[in-house]
């Protein structure tokens, strides 16, 4: 009698220790290894990884979303423009930063030209922003300075930073382009005048007249 009572004690602990396990596998997917003696029973699950992952990029849309928002509303009140939260959106989807996409604002308010104008010199004509300005007549550096300032207020102060640092960059390569291209423009003047015919010129006529009396008076003109 008594074995028997141990028999039964036996199997109810395995069935219950067994229905233990099972719970722990199915509540638990971030459960990585389960291990019965030295062997890994059960594998790690990604099914977590993937919702924090869902959850991650939510939250960043989400961010994104309201910079954008709280970006168009500091534009529109600096510039007296009317400006959107989805257009800013859009703008940011083209790899564009929001210290480029304040800029292009600033200068379109400045030349009365379109934002799309400006982009267009920008990306399409592959303009740098210094030569665009120029070709606007906008001072640019106020333009920057104006722009960082609309990034800081909507606490975008990292991007105003990378903004002019970069923006030093590209005008220090658009000087060194235009330094470039004058040089060789002057170099090619050089050689034009140096090849010019008109200036190795020398052309020489003498005309010789003489009184018949057996002597003769010759005077000569020698034109070069």
């Amino acid at each position: 009698m008594k074995n028997k009572i141990t028999t039964v004690f036996i199997i109810t602990s395995i069935v219950f220790a067994g229905t233990a396990l099972a719970t722990v596998l199915t509540t638990n997917p971030t459960t990585k290894n389960l291990l019965l003696g030295s062997k890994a029973a059960v594998s790690t699950t990604t099914a977590p990884k993937t919702a924090n992952a869902s959850a991650l990029n939510t939250v960043l849309e989400a961010t994104e979303h309201a910079i954008a928002y709280d970006l168009a509303s500091a534009i529109s009140r600096a510039l007296g423009l009317e400006v959107g939260g989805d257009e800013i959106s859009a703008l940011k989807a083209r790899n564009m930063g929001y210290g480029e996409i304040t800029l292009a604002y600033n200068l379109a308010q400045a030349s009365g030209k379109s934002v799309n104008e400006i982009l267009e010199m920008r990306y399409e004509q592959k303009m740098g922003w210094g030569n665009i300005a120029k070709t606007l007549g906008v001072k640019l550096h106020d333009k920057a300075d104006k722009s960082a300032v609309i990034l800081r207020e909507v606490r975008l102060d990292n991007d105003a930073d990378n903004f002019l640092a970069s923006l030093r960059i590209d005008l220090d390569a658009e000087d060194n382009d235009n330094a470039h291209g004058n040089h060789h423009k002057h170099a090619v003047d050089n050689d034009n005048s140096n090849d010019n015919p008109a200036q190795h010129k020398n052309e020489g006529n003498g005309n010789g007249y003489g009184n018949g009396n057996g002597n003769g008076n010759g005077n000569g003109h020698g034109k070069h």
